[in-house]
């Protein structure tokens, strides 16, 4: 994993850029990482499409569920009501689109369980504007490349290299935010 040093200069980078954005504008950011791991969610299900355990078969069609919240989550954002009153219930049904990886051990599940949790930190901010939940969203792909690249074995230094990456593509992506009027239209993935 990238050194001490260099996750603190990225996290106070990070927390110094998005705080000078506005409530859309963070919100349209934690989409954006989130939707960057959600499609792993398909994978999962391609894993567990022939497991006949109820559990894990309450889990088939979850793509298309968590592709329907997240598409709910544009919207909301996208139309500026930020104010919605049923957040709780999208953040539950988030919750239970994360598979358990103590009962399903796999990549795949905790690929999948990652997204379905940042989706629900996505919500969690619209509900109570708190920017960890943003936070959380980005950590949630950091930790994916690093699951990924151990899947994939790739070396450390590649993962570091991955992430670092990442970081770099996170922070234009709040330049670019930060540079857009209040009125944009919202165009992610």
């Amino acid at each position: 994993m990238p050194s001490k040093k260099i996750i603190q200069t990225f996290q106070q980078t990070f927390a110094d850029k998005i705080a000078l954005i506005s409530l859309r504008k963070q919100a349209v950011f934690g989409l954006y990482c989130t939707q960057k791991i959600l499609p792993y969610y398909q994978d999962f299900e391609d894993e567990i499409s022939l497991e006949t355990d109820p559990y894990i078969h309450a889990f088939k069609g979850g793509y298309k569920k968590i592709k329907a919240l997240s598409k709910k989550a544009l919207l909301l954002i996208s139309n500026n009501k930020l104010q919605e009153q049923n957040y709780p219930s999208y953040i539950q049904k988030c919750l239970k689109l994360a598979p358990d990886t103590e009962r399903i051990s796999s990549y795949n599940t905790v690929l999948a369980q990652n997204g379905a949790i940042s989706l629900s930190y996505v919500y969690q901010f619209l509900m109570d504007k708190d920017l960890r939940n943003i936070f959380y969203c980005s950590a949630k792909v950091m930790e994916s490349l690093d699951i990924i690249g151990t899947l994939q074995n790739i070396s450390l230094e590649g993962i570091k290299s991955a992430i670092n990456v990442e970081e770099k593509e996170e922070i234009g992506y709040l330049d670019k935010l930060a540079g857009l009027g209040e009125d944009f239209p919202i165009m992610i993935g």
